[in-house]
Formats: structure tokens, sequence, C-alpha cells
């Protein structure tokens, strides 16, 4: 009776070691496909390169250009659907300014599909409001990206310094 008792705890404990094994692999199979969900996708980055005020005379608005680049650094291709700016700066002048930048011609279509480490580089450009704030100098300023896209919207804040020139005009 003892040896049969002896068999059955074997039988047991082999079932139990056998039982913890499946769990623990089976919870690292499941951890490993989370991981993989998480990782293996496209991230998506915007750019806004200081831009550069050329204002030709007193009386022209000043021109700004503006080239703002996207990049993929993830591990998937992204298409991207929207790309639209807005800037303020903020010392130029008291309360701000507001402005939304519009995009050239120039630029690649949308939508736009960016594959694994691919970079584009888009042309904003607009004209400010008001020339009394521009004095030739560095201003601060914000550059605001969102961007729409197969891994959804997004929004990039990023600061800028705002170079700004008068040219005098040529003489003809």
């Amino acid at each position: 009776m003892a040896r049969q008792r002896s068999s059955v705890d074997k039988t047991k404990l082999v079932q139990v070691l056998v039982a913890i094994y499946a769990a623990a692999v089976g919870t690292a199979a499941f951890g490993w496909q989370v991981f993989e969900h998480i990782a293996q996708r496209p991230i998506l980055r915007a750019e806004c390169f200081s831009p550069i005020v050329v204002v030709s005379s007193h009386r022209e608005r000043p021109q700004v250009k503006y080239r703002i680049r996207l990049s993929n650094v993830g591990s998937k291709p992204a298409t991207v659907y929207g790309l639209s700016a807005w800037v303020m700066y903020s010392d130029v002048f008291p309360r701000g300014l507001d402005e939304t930048i519009k995009r050239s011609d120039q630029n690649p279509p949308l939508p736009l599909k960016l594959d694994v480490g691919d970079l584009r580089t888009f042309l904003f450009t607009s004209s400010v409001t008001s020339f009394e704030g521009f004095r030739e100098g560095q201003h601060r300023g914000q550059c605001v990206i969102t961007l729409k896209s197969t891994v959804g919207t997004q929004e990039f804040n990023e600061p800028i310094d705002v170079l700004s020139a008068i040219l005098q005009p040529s003489e003809k």
C-alpha cells in the first residue's frame, strides 16, 4: 500500500512540475508577443529647422521660410496623410503671434509612404503679419507640427530660433 501511494505522489509531482514549466513557457511566449507588438512599429519624428526671416524693404511683409523634416525611426513603414504647422514668436510680440504656416507647392505630395529610415523635408512659407516686431537679429519661438499618419495623430512641439535679416533694396 505504501508503495502504491509513493507512485501516486511521484506522478502528481511530475504533473505539477510540468504544469509550472508550461505556465512559465506560456507566460514568456505571451510577453515576447507583447514586446514584438510594441517594439516592431513605425515611429515618426518631426523637426522644424530654425527659419530665416527675409525682409526686402520696410514696406513689405517679412517672408519666413521653414524646413520641417519627417523621419521614420521605427521598424515598420508608415503613411503620412496630413501635415500642418504653426509658430509662435514669444519674444518678438508681447502676447506672441500665432501664425499658421503653409506648405509650399514644391513638397512631396501627400499621402506619402515613409519606409524604415526614410527622411523627407518639407518647405513651409509664411508672411509675417507685423513687420515692427521683427528687428534684425535672433528671436525665440515655438513651432508646433501636427502629423496625421497610420500611427495616429501626433503633435510635436519644437523650440526654434528665428533669425531675421533686413536686406537693402537693390538699385537697378
